[in-house]
């Protein structure tokens, strides 16, 4: 009899250093990627055809790809639900972001938060522990700004942000389990050790 699927949330703040440890995941086991990134490439490939040029997706700013925060904000759930759909074939997957970090990207675009998404949250469950990645060393942190990233170049901002995710996810019944800074390799030992599994 097929034993109890495994769902591992794999959050924190920008720049954590997460989703390469997601990427590292995938190559054994299966992962989904952050749906609100997706979100924006998908956009980005239409706004590229509409406009007939090819230009860096880093380089059209969010509110020109979606006038309508919220439509950008309901394109992402869906994409969170089509992956936890996804997810029932298979044993064992780890999500880069969880349903709950929708609230906290609602917070940070200024966007009331539906009521349907508190019930989507309470209805659609991961696995009881969340880990959240902490952010790199300040130092390491400053050496790296990069205009990629410039909503998310304030060391401070980004630790508000980590605190804000654990508040939400503690708030939605999870068991948080604060991933430290360290190589890929290492972060990667620490998750799998903590959930039972060998590398």
């Amino acid at each position: 009899m097929r034993s109890e699927v495994e769902r591992y949330v794999i959050t924190g703040a920008p720049r954590s250093g997460k989703t390469t440890v997601v990427r590292e995941l995938g190559k054994r086991y299966k992962t989904f990627e952050e749906p609100v990134v997706r979100a924006i490439k998908q956009r980005v490939e239409q706004f590229r055809g509409d406009q007939q040029i090819d230009i860096p997706r880093h380089s059209i700013p969010l509110e020109r790809l979606f006038p309508d925060k919220r439509e950008f904000l309901a394109n992402s759930q869906r994409l969170f639900l089509f992956d936890y759909e996804e997810s029932r074939a298979y044993d064992l997957s780890f999500f880069d972001r969880g349903l709950p970090d929708l609230i906290v990207l609602h917070e940070l675009l200024d966007v009331p938060i539906p009521a349907d998404l508190i019930d989507v949250i309470k209805d659609y469950r991961y696995s009881e522990r969340v880990f959240v990645f902490d952010l790199l060393e300040r130092e390491i942190f400053q050496q790296n700004i990069n205009k990629r990233h410039e909503m998310f170049n304030s060391y401070e901002k980004c630790l508000r942000i980590r605190d804000r995710i654990i508040e939400v996810y503690q708030q939605s019944g999870y068991f948080i389990t604060l991933v430290p800074f360290d190589s890929v390799e290492n972060r990667e030992l620490f998750v799998m050790r903590k959930i039972g599994k060998n590398l």
